[in-house]
């Protein structure tokens, strides 16, 4: 039997799988608030920047172009899109 194909950017361990559907995206905003997540986003994207040569290569830049994502998005949210 062949494993599932995991999306290594997205993948679904990540998506919605507690009873009251929360993700994990929005639980860690949650808990840390909007600033700690766009904190948490930056620090993200600097991690896979810093190691994208010596490790995964386009992967982790994929990944950092994820998390930039999530951050323009938590950012758009504070009606600071357009600086």
């Amino acid at each position: 039997m062949t494993e599932p194909v995991v999306n290594p950017i997205h993948p679904d361990y990540y998506l919605s799988k507690s009873i009251d559907g929360v993700s994990c995206w929005n639980a860690i905003e949650s808990s840390v608030g909007q600033k700690g997540f766009e904190d948490y986003c930056v620090g993200c994207i600097t991690k896979y920047l810093f190691r994208f040569r010596e490790k995964n290569g386009v992967l982790d830049l994929q990944k950092a172009q994820n998390y930039l994502r999530f951050l323009i998005e938590s950012y758009s949210r504070k009606g600071q899109g357009d600086v």
